[in-house]
């Protein structure tokens, strides 16, 4: 893929992507029914310059989120969907970023100096 891929998110993006169809160089993706995978793969074929679609990957997590803050949310909702964001082998990853990952990162408290 040589495009530049621009996720639009939020209240009424679909009509902002919509609108954006028909600009030249940009291939608009609205989701509408679409599942998001189907909307990353038109995307990931897409010749244009710029792909504009409203299929927000976060959109779990942001929804996780808010239940977290609002107080809505199910016990241990926000780590489910965050923890589908790290990858399988998370040492493994790790050992492939030479500093140091605060505990925040769900790390072990102290931090971890991964070399």
């Amino acid at each position: 893929m040589t495009s530049t891929v621009v996720v639009v998110a939020g209240d009424g993006a679909g009509d902002v992507v919509a609108a954006l169809d028909g600009l030249h160089n940009v291939r608009a993706i609205p989701r509408g029914e679409r599942q998001p995978a189907e909307v990353m793969e038109l995307a990931a074929r897409s010749a244009a310059t710029y792909v504009v679609h409203d299929a927000d990957p976060l959109a779990e997590v942001a929804a996780a989120w808010t239940g977290f803050f609002d107080g809505t949310g199910v016990i241990g909702g926000l780590e489910v969907a965050a923890g589908r964001w790290w990858p399988a082998d998370l040492e493994a990853w790790l050992r492939g970023h030479p500093r140091v990952v605060p505990d925040r990162a769900g790390l072990p408290s102290g931090g971890v100096v991964v070399a």
